[in-house]
């Protein structure tokens, strides 16, 4: 079988590859999160047969047999967006990225395969993440990253952040990784599991949770979730 980012493409309109009720207010208790939803069942009505998928998408740069680097993009959760809504499902991608012009591909990309961006916060002056691939004499890979400044991390700090939290409460299901989770602060964090509580209580069907695996010293991972996509 080949690899799911086997497939490449370019980016739209351009040559290089590419893969493939306001909450901030208030605080939840112990977790410094948002307060309940006035009306937790009006959300549910808008917003019950979508998935909500959160995490981080990045730039990703691999350096092939001739030297040359391909730029694509990838990230866990966002390659599961675009099988799902491959499959024809109702999804949505929650992340925040910058006002330049390698996060308006993205947008485009996402919009592209189906996948709702109204939840793609946009931060000016920001850039995402990017990771380079590079593979040795035996096929194996190591990845190094440059995320730490990435708006991904900061998507529940933001002072739009009450628009995903009504998003995330009113889903049929919200889908993230053990990544997305890893890559947020103390507080960011506490309101994100604060959203989730909140959503189970609302009707929230399933939140669902990939786990990625690293075997011991590798920067590669095991895991059908982790092979970054290429259009």
């Amino acid at each position: 079988m080949p690899r799911p980012d086997a497939a490449r493409g370019t980016w739209p309109g351009k040559s290089e590859e590419f893969p493939a009720v306001s909450l901030p207010n208030g605080s939840g208790p112990g977790h410094g999160g948002p307060a309940p939803l006035q009306n937790p069942a009006a959300a549910m009505n808008d917003q019950t047969k979508r998935i909500v998928s959160i995490g981080e998408v990045m730039i990703e740069m691999t350096r092939g047999p001739d030297g040359r680097f391909s730029q694509a993009c990838g990230g866990d959760t966002f390659n599961t967006a675009v099988y799902l809504a491959r499959r024809g499902l109702p999804v949505t991608y929650a992340t925040a990225l910058g006002d330049d012009i390698y996060s308006d591909r993205i947008v485009s990309l996402a919009s592209a395969e189906g996948i709702a961006t109204d939840l793609i916060v946009r931060v000016p002056g920001r850039l995402p993440g990017l990771y380079l691939i590079e593979t040795d004499a035996k096929g194996e890979r190591s990845f190094s990253y440059w995320r730490e400044n990435a708006p991904a991390r900061v998507l529940f700090e933001l002072p739009d952040w009450g628009r995903v939290a009504e998003s995330i409460v009113g889903a049929r299901i919200v889908y993230f990784s053990g990544i997305t989770l890893s890559i947020y602060s103390n507080q960011g964090l506490g309101r994100f599991l604060a959203l989730l509580e909140l959503a189970r209580k609302a009707g929230t069907r399933s939140c669902s949770m990939a786990i990625t695996v690293r075997a011991p010293g590798k920067a590669t991972c095991s895991g059908p979730a982790r092979c970054s996509w290429k259009r």
